[in-house]
């Protein structure tokens, strides 16, 4: 029975360990980095607090056939963004 119990327990822990590291990887992918800088620099000009640049965790890149979009969101549950 303890020998059971210490394997699920080291199971749950690799597991925890794993999509921990998933969680803190970036959101955006490595080639849409500059795309995302240059969006934050922008907002800049349009909300000059800095409000949107506090979204930079939680940049969403889409690309369309004619445009890339990025959109910025202060939190991740956010509906909506800049």
């Amino acid at each position: 029975m303890n020998l059971t119990l210490a394997v699920l327990l080291i199971t749950i822990l690799i597991l925890s360990a794993a999509l921990y590291r998933s969680a803190r990887r970036p959101l955006v992918p490595p080639e849409d980095a500059p795309l995302v800088q240059k969006a934050r620099r922008d907002s800049l000009k349009i909300f000059p607090r800095g409000d949107a640049n506090r979204a930079s965790s939680f940049a969403i890149v889409m690309r369309l056939e004619d445009r890339s979009c990025v959109e910025l969101r202060s939190r991740a549950t956010d509906k909506a963004g800049t």
